[in-house]
């Protein structure tokens, strides 16, 4: 039995062009190269969700952008 729940929030490219520019504008950088995303995920600053991931946490949250 999965406890998975997704919500999905649909973009348009203009949306995601206005979220890439506020989170520029708020200082974060880009880290890799361009290349073809297939998800964006996002997290705290203390990286929470990538850890409750790492740690097989559960019930645990992941957000992203699925392009």
């Amino acid at each position: 039995m999965s406890f998975r729940i997704e919500l999905k929030i649909p973009a348009t490219c203009s949306d995601m062009f206005q979220i890439k520019q506020e989170l520029l504008q708020s200082g974060m950088e880009s880290l890799y190269p361009k290349r073809k995303i297939e998800s964006i995920y996002f997290d705290n600053t203390i990286k929470k969700m990538f850890l409750d991931s790492e740690e097989g946490s559960l019930p645990r949250k992941k957000i992203r952008i699925i392009s």
